[in-house]
């Protein structure tokens, strides 16, 4: 149901425009910044970049770990959930009413 403008607009253009808006906002997250710094060599940071006095492995294994929580965000969002729309997980009535 979307509204009369956005009904003459054809599904794929949103879709584009979306993905679009997407792509543009990730310059400048400090998230895909710091990904893209565990391709780089240390030596190559910028010289007022705020990982200058890390140490190089806590960066990594921090980042890593950032990545995993990412990924099992992510896994658990995709996955079709046995919750209700309100939360509430089914009532199991096979047990018989409680008392």
């Amino acid at each position: 149901m979307l509204p009369v403008p956005l009904q003459w607009i054809p599904k794929p253009v949103l879709y584009g425009l979306f993905l679009y808006i997407a792509a543009t906002s990730l310059d400048g997250n400090q998230m895909v910044d710091r990904m893209a710094l565990l391709l780089k060599e240390q030596t190559s940071y910028p010289p007022t970049h705020y990982i200058r006095g890390c140490r190089r492995g806590r960066f990594t294994t921090s980042r890593r770990l950032q990545m995993l929580q990412l990924v099992v965000l992510c896994a658990f969002g995709m996955l079709p959930s046995a919750l209700h729309e309100d939360g509430v997980p089914p009532a199991d009535d096979s047990a018989g009413p409680r008392q």
